[in-house]
């Protein structure tokens, strides 16, 4: 019973052993010309610096719905209408690495173009209503300025 559990320490001492060397002899992540191609970038390197830029596609989203009311003879005469936001964004990842050191990464975002959108346009005068269009309710600002 002794000599077995010995041996158990022993084993187990040598995979935590096995382990640590493992692990601190894996490779950094490294910036590559292969890789940084494979993924779409552009790879460049000036002296001990090697860079990645990759510009991704376009993404367009579409915002929920929202609604929205200007009052013109509070509270019986006004205009209520819904709107929603068309967003086109794309981003650049750079990818930089000096030497064999650590790999630094940012993400930047632009916007390319931001639209709000008047899905309904509605005028309620002393509880007669009537949708109108939906120019009108942006004239008077019951959808926000682009």
């Amino acid at each position: 019973m002794r000599y077995q559990r010995i041996i158990s320490i022993g084993v187990l001492a040598a995979a935590i052993t096995v382990t640590t060397a493992s692990v601190a002899n894996a490779a950094p992540p490294e910036v590559s010309k292969k890789s940084c191609e494979a993924q779409g970038g552009t790879f460049s390197s000036d002296r001990a610096t090697k860079t990645c830029i990759t510009v991704w596609p376009p993404e367009t989203w579409v915002s929920q719905h929202f609604p929205g009311i200007v009052y013109l003879l509070y509270p019986s005469v006004y205009y209520s209408g819904h709107w929603h936001v068309v967003e086109t964004d794309q981003s650049t990842t750079t990818q930089s690495q000096k030497g064999n050191g650590d790999v630094t990464t940012t993400t930047t975002w632009q916007v390319l173009s931001h639209q709000v959108v008047g899905d309904d346009c509605l005028f309620v005068w002393e509880g007669t209503n009537g949708s109108v269009d939906t120019g009108v309710c942006e004239y008077y600002g019951v959808y926000p300025q682009s």
